[in-house]
């Protein structure tokens, strides 16, 4: 037989070297949820995750997913994401649940059983959840001072169908239109009579056409009082933005039409990257899961990843008291995650390597026909040259 044959999947497929959790190509979303490797750490994880952001009822709602390049942190949250979304929710459950069928028997899990993975999927499915996925770096806000509330504020601006580059022009003109029903009407009648199109010129068409959309909106909306909000737009460094009058409020006032079951969740990629050794940062970030936690009564959770625990992040940060800012941050994350980088090496065997039946028949039979010549060939001990432990070993590394 073909050496491409004894593969679980084809062996010429794309591979992404790297999850990158802003990428939801139909393609990439598939393949990202059937090669999926849950190891028994990750099946309770993910468990203790999900089963977190729908039961847990007060305390802080940070969650911290930490662990060093290759352990699997933004597939894990792509994951989850994908185990919330509504369109993707069946078929990352599908592969969930196999995998504890296949581990449960020889595990000792805490709380997971098929059961109540089962009880988890249906809740998911009785519970309105949404979630805004992102790569910090990617969002960037080069300007100083709550730069990771203006972040923040921003992807909630984009997943409500508003700006996501000016945050005075979401929330003082769009979301107005849209609160008073006309925003439809308005990027209908804009793009008819002056041919613009509001989903990709908006930010063009404020800066350089303001007349021309505050007329059309008067027109919409009589009331609107367009000589002050002329001024404000002509001048969005004049809006200031902070975590108490600005994202607090856009929150509440987005969860006020929700029923108290809901649940609204920022899975944010690359946290202490992006944070690096800059204090305003890192001040910022734990003010921005303060006060969430305190002010919408456990309706919205932010989880991040880092490349590190919470301590050493702390330690990287100049001139911060660490024992203080670490004590205060740990604080305000309840619920932390850490991946383990041993399991990097064998996820990658089994996502690239994995064999099919016939596979597996074949070289089981090749390896107990020449077991004393593996055994002593390939007793190998080098960083990178190594031998076959044992049969299993040598199946799922044989290429």
């Amino acid at each position: 037989m073909q050496l491409s044959e004894i593969f679980e999947r084809k062996i010429d497929r794309v591979i992404n070297s790297a999850v990158v959790v802003s990428n939801q190509k139909e393609d990439t979303v598939k393949a990202e949820i059937i090669e999926y490797v849950f190891t028994p750490d990750l099946i309770e994880k993910l468990y203790y995750f999900l089963n977190t952001v729908l039961n847990k009822k007060a305390g802080k709602t940070g969650i911290w997913i930490n662990g060093y390049y290759g352990s699997g942190k933004s597939h894990f949250i792509k994951y989850a994401h994908y185990c919330l979304d509504s369109a993707n929710s069946g078929k990352a459950f599908e592969h969930y649940l196999k995998n504890v069928k296949v581990y449960q028997e020889n595990t000792d899990f805490s709380e997971v059983s098929e059961s109540n993975v089962k009880l988890l999927k249906n809740k998911i499915e009785q519970t309105n959840i949404e979630n805004i996925i992102f790569n910090v770096e990617d969002e960037t806000d080069d300007g100083s001072g709550e730069r990771l509330t203006r972040i923040f504020l921003s992807m909630l601006n984009r997943f409500r169908g508003y700006n996501s580059s000016d945050i005075p022009l979401a929330i003082l003109f769009e979301k107005y239109l849209d609160k008073k029903g006309v925003f439809a009407e308005f990027k209908t009648r804009l793009q008819e009579e002056s041919g613009y199109n509001w989903e990709t010129q908006a930010a063009d068409v404020a800066s350089y056409e303001l007349d021309t959309i505050l007329k059309l909106a008067k027109s919409l909306v009589p009331e609107m009082d367009t000589d002050s909000l002329r001024v404000k737009l002509s001048n969005p460094e004049t809006f200031r933005v902070t975590i108490k009058d600005t994202l607090i409020p856009e929150l509440k006032d987005y969860l006020a039409e929700k029923d108290n079951n809901y649940r609204l969740i920022f899975l944010v990629d690359e946290i202490s990257q992006y944070i690096g050794n800059n204090k305003e940062l890192l001040l910022n970030f734990q003010n921005i899961i303060e006060r969430v936690s305190e002010d919408c009564d456990n309706q919205v959770w932010i989880a991040c990843t880092a490349q590190q625990s919470l301590d050493e992040v702390s330690e990287n940060v100049g001139s911060i008291d660490v024992n203080d800012e670490f004590g205060k941050i740990l604080g305000r994350f309840d619920t932390r995650i850490s991946l383990e980088s041993a399991d990097a090496s064998y996820i990658t065997q089994v996502r690239v390597l994995e064999k099919n039946s016939t596979g597996i028949k074949e070289l089981t039979e090749l390896y107990h026909s020449n077991h004393d010549a593996i055994e002593n060939q390939f007793k190998l001990h080098h960083d990178l040259y190594k031998g076959y432990n044992e049969m299993n070993d040598f199946i799922l590394v044989l290429c």
